[in-house]
């Protein structure tokens, strides 16, 4: 495999891992890393944050996009799931064909976690979504495909509906 084929590849992954990177830079850099072909202009960088539903967040920047986030330089500081959207943002930047979602909505409340999982499955009609959780009852919210996993093997393959009633260490996973 090239570095070209590398390239190509990455370029169609999209990522949020469980503890994200908190920029000390402007909200419109925050979110155009996922894609520096558009971090100069507004369009995308509007769409990703509608895609979020982080409107009410951009509306309270004295600064808008160019608002500088953080407590380093004297910025504005964000909540946890507001940071969390910013993440998602970021993520939905691209227009990737995969993306993997580790643990997305860890720091939300539960209001914003169902926002998100909406999000998330509208986004994923044609692509494909890997999103980890420890979290049993957020996966049953999407309506995904579950595997479960213990010790590095599969242990568990099918829906909640079918492993509720047929797995015994989804259902004991479950119950905690």
């Amino acid at each position: 495999m090239t570095f070209a084929d590398i390239e190509v590849f990455r370029s169609k992954i999209g990522v949020i891992f469980q503890d994200f990177n908190k920029y000390e830079l402007s909200l419109r850099e925050n979110i155009g890393f996922g894609n520096l072909n558009h971090i100069v202009g507004n369009d995308e960088i509007f769409k990703a944050i509608n895609k979020v539903k982080a409107n009410n967040i951009l509306s309270r920047l004295s600064r808008g996009l160019d608002t500088i986030l953080g407590n380093w330089f004297g910025g504005t500081q964000l909540s946890g799931g507001q940071w969390q959207r910013v993440s998602l943002a970021r993520a939905f930047m691209k227009n990737a064909s995969i993306y993997i979602l580790d643990e997305p909505t860890s720091s939300l409340d539960p209001i914003s976690e169902h926002e998100i999982f909406e999000i998330a499955n509208n986004l994923w009609k044609d692509k494909m979504g890997i999103f980890i959780s420890h979290k049993l009852s957020s996966l049953k919210k999407i309506n995904c495909r579950i595997i479960i996993l213990s010790d590095g093997k599969v242990v568990g393959d099918g829906f909640h509906n079918e492993l509720i009633n047929n797995n015994k260490e989804y259902i004991e996973l479950y119950n905690i």
